[in-house]
């Protein structure tokens, strides 16, 4: 089920960028990643306007290994880091 979300999101954001619209597209992972680094070298009050400037943020919140969960056995999940 996480990765018809998944395609579904990816789904939206083409379609906004086709429409010409901006957008971010990240994973939850990647996002407080990326806040807890910027909170570490004093930029986390700067980092959340990377995230807002877009007219579309897109917050994927599936791992990577989610998808070769799903996979029934596709993609060993050795096979994809996260």
């Amino acid at each position: 089920m996480t990765r018809h979300r998944s395609i579904l999101a990816v789904a939206l954001a083409v379609a906004a960028c086709q429409a010409g619209y901006s957008i971010y597209f990240t994973t939850l992972d990647d996002l407080v990643r990326k806040l807890k680094v910027a909170e570490a070298t004093g930029r986390f009050t700067r980092q959340p306007n990377v995230f807002l400037r877009p007219a579309l943020l897109v917050v994927d919140l599936c791992r990577a290994r989610d998808y070769a969960e799903d996979s029934g056995g596709i993609v060993p999940p050795a096979a994809v880091s996260g």
